[in-house]
């Protein structure tokens, strides 16, 4: 058994892995035993490995304590993001991939954001220090803004068991331009052919738009 929980509470619960045994990280078990929550794909950028994104983004917590990271999907918009984080108690992004180890391509967009606003009227400039935040930045251009954050190296889970919010549509893959998802977990945690990379803790500020 091991210990799991969202944002407000713990629970306990038993995580089935492809190999039968407890490759899941203590912050990875909050995420999946939360009800509520977003997954979103990931990988390589801009022929930069994924691992190296989490290691630069793992040392900006440490030094600042938040981390950004940009994401330009039409499926979370940050005031949406807000609202169903406070409503649910949603606070963990799940990162996954088709291939853990694929090649790390390019080129890709990186332009730098350079400016945040958490409500689109108000913006204000990124935490000078703060390693790059790149991407294709535009009107739609959001970001999430992470509290925690840690790399995963084992464990894979299948998308069925999430129903999108709020119109309750399962899950079965993610889409160009609808690149994450807010979720509801409707069956236990299975394998699946989506590995996971990334496990990481929303702040207060959920979400935020980013503009270059």
């Amino acid at each position: 058994m091991m210990e799991f929980g969202n944002c407000g509470e713990q629970k306990k619960l038993e995580l089935p892995t492809s190999n039968g045994t407890e490759t899941t990280t203590s912050l990875l078990n909050k995420a999946l035993a939360a009800d509520y929550l977003i997954l979103s794909s990931a990988g390589s950028h801009a022929r930069e490995d994924w691992r190296t994104i989490i290691k630069r983004k793992t040392a900006d917590i440490a030094k600042f304590g938040h981390t950004v990271w940009l994401q330009n999907s039409i499926a979370l918009r940050p005031d949406a993001v807000q609202t169903f984080c406070k409503d649910f108690g949603a606070c963990y992004v799940i990162f996954l991939s088709r291939k853990r180890d694929g090649k790390t391509v390019g080129p890709s967009t990186d332009d730098p954001a350079k400016k945040y606003s958490d409500d689109n009227k108000i913006w204000l400039p990124l935490q000078p220090g703060l390693s790059h935040v790149t991407g294709l930045i535009n009107r739609g251009t959001t970001g999430f803004w992470f509290a925690a954050l840690e790399k995963v190296e084992y464990g894979s889970l299948s998308l069925d068991c999430f129903h999108k919010h709020p119109n309750g549509r399962v899950l079965d893959r993610f889409h160009a331009h609808e690149s994450a998802y807010p979720v509801h977990r409707v069956v236990p945690i299975r394998p699946g052919p989506y590995e996971i990379l990334a496990v990481g803790q929303l702040s207060s500020k959920f979400a935020i738009w980013l503009e270059g």
